[in-house]
């Protein structure tokens, strides 16, 4: 089979790769051919330590690994 299709693909969704199958005597076939990415591994659950002070305390962004997109850094809502 030959293609003019990409053959990688990094980004979420699915693709289609079309496939031409030629025999050399005039026929053809184009096949499809699905690629799906999907990314269902949470990141990894970071273990926190405590933030403590006498007076104030100020707590710094965690980060933790994502098998997709590599080091995350924790965002709040909080105040």
């Amino acid at each position: 089979g030959t293609t003019s299709d990409p053959l990688t693909y990094n980004t979420q969704g699915t693709f289609v790769i079309n496939w031409t199958f030629d025999d050399g005597n005039g026929n053809s076939i184009v096949v499809p051919q699905n690629v799906i990415i999907d990314d269902v591994t949470n990141p990894v659950i970071p273990t926190l330590s405590d933030v403590t002070g006498e007076c104030s305390a100020t707590a710094t962004a965690p980060t933790t690994t994502d098998n997709c997109s590599g080091t995350l850094t924790g965002t709040t809502s909080d105040p």
